[in-house]
């Protein structure tokens, strides 16, 4: 057998064989080739591809984004960095404006805990974590 069970291929890269199934499906990485018993086969290239990755992932890229990163990669042997510079600039926006939603999410929530400090039980429709969750108070941003 020349190549890499998919087995063999989730522990070199340390993933779930699940995972490994679901990136072919997305078509990260390439299809496998199929014995007549009908096992998958990958090549080598495969586990520095589900490096790859895992490594764009903990940077924060999606997969998808990463599909388009293995596009320009895959796409000539010279790679015009001004695509990678403009990849990244777009993926800087998207995290400035994520952090930004979860700042404005912080600050709602701890107003909501401000008003629901209250030492004695109370009964499920006065709490006012709850009660802001059912209004809806924190959908746009408004202060009260």
């Amino acid at each position: 057998m020349d190549g890499l069970t998919i087995g063999k291929i989730a522990q070199l890269s340390q993933v779930s064989i699940e995972t490994v199934r679901y990136y072919e499906k997305r078509g990260l990485i390439p299809k496998a080739t199929r014995t007549q018993s009908g096992y998958r086969i990958f090549t080598r290239k495969t586990i520095e591809d589900i490096r790859f990755i895992k490594s764009a992932k903990a940077l924060g890229w999606t997969l998808e984004e990463i599909r388009q990163i293995f596009a320009i990669y895959y796409s000539s042997e010279e790679i015009e960095t001004s695509s990678m510079f403009a990849l990244g600039e777009e993926k800087i926006k998207k995290i400035e404006e994520k952090i930004t939603q979860l700042q404005l999410q912080k600050h709602l929530l701890k107003k909501v805990l401000l008003k629901s400090n209250t030492p004695s039980p109370l009964l499920k429709d006065q709490c006012p974590v709850i009660e802001s969750i059912t209004k809806g108070d924190h959908e746009d941003g408004r202060e009260d």
